[in-house]
């Protein structure tokens, strides 16, 4: 059982932070230096990626407060101030997302190799969300729903609650590490087959049945795709998300039909993801099958 605990700010001599807004700026900074990094890997001057990252930034700020206040419009109507106090707290993690890719992709739409960085820079996304998360955890921003579990939050109420925040951190943290381990391999792989006949053989004796249906070798080259990697994190982390909010609990974020806004929003991300990767996958398969 982890007893209940809520650190709203620290002050380091006259200065006091937010603990939420600290882990959202040190997020930033630690995203900001990793992809500075990165872009010198890829030769991109670093002055553009500052500036990508710092639009990316105020895209998810206002995206995800703005998702936030439609969530209880009439609240922020009675007292508009608060729709500009961002530092305690009060952001929607879709709607921040839908930001930032909307200010990435208008900055790099001309950009002749975009897809690169974008399958560079997806590596370091979860990591700055875990690091974001740490702000939630430590101010206990999340209500959980009740539980057992042995890793409750025990609650000034006496209620025993999931710790979504922590959840939320460690699936972060793995979906960080299999990112990670696909670009790894991608990287082994890339030389090995480029060295490679285009030619395949026929799949065997199973004629023509099931030429469509796309392989265990096609999945993983699709996911390696540097044009499909973001996919793949969004895919997953719509899917863990969608779990994983049902350890919330239902006071906690709007309800329709028994699921939360971000939920149903996950189910859509995840129908449309699936119907654009299996049409992606098959096209692969067709074509390996007729080279």
């Amino acid at each position: 059982m982890i007893p209940y605990f809520s650190i709203e700010f620290f002050k380091i001599g006259p200065l006091a932070f937010y603990i939420w807004g600290f882990f959202l700026a040190l997020a930033f900074l630690v995203g900001l230096i990793l992809s500075i990094r990165a872009a010198k890997r890829l030769n991109i001057e670093p002055q553009k990626i500052i500036w990508l990252i710092i639009l990316v930034y105020l895209g998810a700020i206002i995206g995800g407060r703005l998702f936030f206040i439609l969530q209880t419009p009439l609240d922020f109507l009675r007292e508009p101030s608060m729709i500009f106090h961002v530092s305690g707290g009060g952001m929607m993690f879709y709607g921040g997302f839908s930001g930032g890719l909307l200010a990435g992709w208008l900055y790099l739409k001309k950009w002749e190799n975009r897809w690169v960085l974008i399958s560079t820079l997806t590596l370091i996304i979860p990591l700055a969300l875990a690091i974001g998360r740490l702000g939630c955890f430590l101010s206990n921003d999340h209500l959980g729903a009740v539980t057992s579990l042995p890793w409750a939050i025990r609650w000034p109420d006496g209620a025993l609650r999931h710790p979504v925040a922590l959840y939320l951190i460690l699936f972060d943290l793995a979906l960080a590490g299999f990112l990670w381990w696909v670009s790894r391999r991608h990287s082994e792989k890339r030389s090995d087959e480029e060295s490679c006949t285009p030619a395949r053989q026929s799949l065997g004796d199973g004629g023509n049945v099931g030429n469509a249906v796309p392989h265990a070798r096609e999945i993983l080259r699709f996911a390696q795709d540097d044009k499909n990697s973001f996919l793949l994190f969004l895919t997953l982390y719509s899917a863990g998300r969608f779990l994983l909010d049902f350890t919330r609990d239902i006071s906690a974020d709007s309800h329709y039909f028994g699921l939360s806004t971000s939920q149903w929003i996950s189910i859509i991300l995840l129908i449309f993801l699936s119907l654009f990767s299996i049409n992606k996958l098959t096209k692969v398969s067709k074509f390996d099958i007729n080279s």
